[in-house]
């Protein structure tokens, strides 16, 4: 009789935890938002596996994975003066706030509203007179917005 009860109070606490997580997604996503802040993502660079070909409008694009990532990426740049491609050369940054240099991690200068909670982050990269300027995601007093932010200094500018 004991062991009968105490199986049907673990069901159903199983089942009232089931509920609650399936009701409140948004709590799960702060505590893994919370283990997962100050993650640095992982590159693996590839020795440049089968070339793929896709059609594209009236062409054909070849491709071959060369990098990869374990975080989603935010925007790619490529030395516009280096002719052949170069990993080493590639400016990787990643939706978590992080940016590669010579395939090397670094935190970029974010504000302190920065989230990557409901899928925020960084979300596009984009560079006028040779100053970057990130789009974010936002939230301040759990309000959530977007922000454009020099990556000079860290600044939200609108």
């Amino acid at each position: 009789m004991k062991k009968l009860s105490l199986i049907l109070i673990w069901l159903l606490s199983l089942v009232a935890i089931s509920i609650y997580v399936n009701e409140n997604p948004e709590k799960i996503e702060i505590v893994k938002n919370y283990f997962n802040k100050n993650k640095t993502p992982e590159l693996i660079l590839d020795d440049g596996g089968e070339i793929q070909r896709q059609p594209g409008n009236s062409f054909i694009i070849e491709f071959q994975k060369m990098v990869s990532l374990s975080e989603k990426t935010a925007f790619i740049v490529h030395d516009e003066n280096i002719k052949y491609f170069d990993k080493n050369s590639l400016k990787i940054y990643t939706q978590n706030g992080y940016v590669t240099n010579n395939l090397k991690f670094e935190k970029l200068n974010l504000p302190k509203v920065f989230t990557t909670a409901r899928n925020g982050g960084v979300k596009t990269i984009f560079i006028y007179n040779n100053n970057e300027f990130a789009l974010i995601s936002s939230s301040k007093g759990g309000c959530f917005y977007a922000s454009i932010v020099s990556l000079n200094n860290g600044k939200e500018l609108f």
